[in-house]
């Protein structure tokens, strides 16, 4: 197939999608929005196989390293683990005060990262709901903690300041550092991507803008300005080529990651009014990507 072919559109939505994750296993999407449900289906087939009605509307949602259970966050303060075949919910989390915006499942399945508008970070047991650690009294909320691909280091964002936190294993406590802090004309860093390797963060910005960071050198290597409305999404794909992106322009952009320029549009998305979230593929070969009239489109890339 050629680049932006689109091989299914899932429609099981009735509302704005806000996240979309592709299964480790590669098999399953999960799905979510404004509908207060979580969609399982098939990406080849667009099959609807399960789905869940939750607290509220969703905006945060991830898969465990195994496939078998997801993570999904609120418009209120809680976050369940759960099934996605049974339904059966393993846990709730209560340790936020307020809506969460983003979860993030540690790579060895052991920890869970959350952050939430009470201006925390917390890391707690993914099986149990047991607090582990919270990164209290940020200037500001933080929209976004994602976990490095080695499980050593989160990276989160507060306002248009990047941090890095990484854990000090004798003492089981978190120490963060300001990794930088972009100028007023990025604006607020609103997604961060680590690539495979860990060798490099990157972020969407309010501005328009994609920076990233080289975690080696510590050190920008490259602010990109493509799109024309704020960036909402953005993730490496899993074998490193590419770093795609999405927003408020209603398109999804590819940069290819050798040469550091940007490769391909996909326009899928124009009769809609926003792009806010994407998933690459295990195989890196798909995207899917979801917008305000509750479509995601899985298309080849």
């Amino acid at each position: 197939m050629a680049r932006g072919t689109i091989q299914v559109i899932y429609k099981g939505h009735q509302s704005p999608v806000w996240v979309v994750a592709w299964a480790p296993t590669g098999s399953l999407i999960a799905s979510g929005g404004d509908d207060r449900s979580v969609h399982i289906w098939e990406p080849v087939t667009g099959k609807t196989l399960a789905t869940k009605d939750m607290h509220s509307n969703l905006q945060a949602l991830d898969w465990s390293p195994d496939g078998k259970y997801i993570v999904t966050g609120y418009y209120r303060e809680l976050l369940d683990v759960w099934s996605p075949l049974t339904g059966e919910l393993l846990v709730t989390y209560h340790g936020h005060s307020d809506e969460i915006f983003s979860a993030s499942w540690s790579p060895d399945g052991t920890s869970i990262a959350s952050s939430s508008m009470d201006r925390t970070i917390q890391i707690w047991h993914s099986m149990t709901g047991e607090m582990i650690q919270a990164i209290q009294d940020l200037w500001v909320e933080s929209r976004t903690v994602v976990w490095s691909p080695d499980g050593m280091y989160l990276a989160y964002a507060c306002g248009n300041e990047l941090y890095c936190a990484k854990v000090q294993e004798s003492q089981n406590q978190w120490s963060s550092q300001l990794i930088d802090t972009l100028e007023k004309q990025y604006g607020w860093i609103q997604c961060i991507a680590w690539s495979p390797n860990r060798h490099y963060i990157a972020c969407g910005c309010d501005e328009n803008a994609i920076i990233v960071w080289d975690t080696v050198v510590r050190k920008r290597i490259g602010a990109f300005h493509h799109h024309t409305s704020v960036v909402h999404a953005i993730a490496w794909s899993p074998d490193g080529t590419y770093l795609a992106s999405a927003g408020d322009d209603k398109t999804v952009q590819l940069i290819d990651t050798k040469q550091w320029r940007p490769v391909y549009t996909y326009l899928g998305h124009q009769n809609s009014w926003w792009v806010r979230t994407l998933s690459w593929s295990p195989d890196s070969h798909f995207i899917a990507s979801g917008d305000h009239d509750g479509n995601i489109h899985v298309w080849e890339v």
